[in-house]
């Protein structure tokens, strides 16, 4: 029944609060929204955070570690696996240093980020008072867009992610994403409140 599909009836509600927010105009809509939901989105991926790196070890795996997790995410040398999908070993930081699709994919996630804060200014810009300073506000827009997506997002997802599926099942990601929407459910389920805490954040990601 196609009333009653959970995945529809989201998609419909999502659309729905956009097309409201959207409809109430820049400063009445979407800016009133955003003061009020940005801080909570930021207040639950802090509290997200905290849960992981509390969780230890969460299924016994040797190299499954929270610890484990953050040297994945923040060391660009990756691990060597056999046939199998076992680590038998790791490159060194200056091999992948050298390795230009290294420099690629940190250069495409900057000129995403640049691109996408700097456009969103100019597209308001009509909005904004003669006294404020446009380059400033893109050069914030830029940072902040980039706090959230690697500091808050990578923290909360890239070590879950190796905690619970491993380092070889973490690599097959195609984006952070993707693999969020996969590995924090996981985390909800195992913090107080956890219901509460997915419903919510999920429910801000998708309109945000």
């Amino acid at each position: 029944d196609i009333g009653s599909s959970p995945l529809l009836l989201a998609t419909a509600a999502c659309a729905l609060a956009n097309f409201a927010l959207i409809y109430c105009g820049i400063a009445k809509g979407i800016e009133r929204f955003c003061k009020i939901a940005t801080p909570l989105l930021v207040f639950c991926a802090l509290a997200v955070i905290l849960r992981v790196a509390t969780l230890g070890n969460p299924t016994g795996v040797e190299g499954q570690s929270f610890v484990d997790g953050l040297g994945f995410m923040w060391n660009p040398s990756r691990p060597l696996l056999d046939e199998s999908g076992a680590v038998v070993g790791q490159t060194s930081v200056w091999t992948a240093l050298a390795n230009p699709e290294v420099w690629l994919a940190a250069t495409s996630h900057i000129f995403f980020s640049a691109s996408l804060c700097v456009g969103a200014i100019a597209t308001y810009a009509s909005y904004v008072k003669p006294n404020k300073d446009i380059a400033l506000s893109s050069l914030t827009a830029v940072s902040a867009n980039g706090f959230c997506e690697v500091a808050l997002g990578g923290l909360m997802t890239i070590p879950a992610a190796v905690m619970f599926l491993g380092v070889a099942n973490s690599e097959s990601f195609a984006s952070t994403f993707t693999m969020g929407f996969i590995v924090l459910p996981n985390v909800f389920g195992l913090m107080p409140g956890g219901e509460f805490f997915g419903f919510f954040f999920f429910s801000l990601l998708f309109i945000a």
